[in-house]
């Protein structure tokens, strides 16, 4: 048995909530006859980020204690929009 080169793709389509990745491999034997394999990938992104510290509560207080502006940070699933 022989093995043929076989190589390799990938190929990013779309942007924002949803896109595809196609992954695509091609073998090639010594006489150069091929044969293609391609997998589609449908990513979906639909899950918004989430804030990693505690949330500032609602508060009531007078007007000389109002509570400095708290830095907030978020994390998310998903990077690729």
């Amino acid at each position: 048995m022989v093995f043929a080169e076989v190589t390799y793709k990938e190929v990013n389509s779309g942007e924002g909530r949803s896109y595809e990745i196609y992954r695509i491999w091609t073998a090639e034997d010594e006489c150069g006859n091929t044969t293609v394999h391609k997998q589609t990938i449908v990513v979906n992104d639909n899950v918004g980020p989430t804030f990693v510290e505690d949330l500032p509560a609602d508060v009531a207080v007078s007007c000389d204690a109002i509570p400095v502006v708290p830095v907030l940070t978020a994390t998310d699933n998903c990077g690729l929009c």
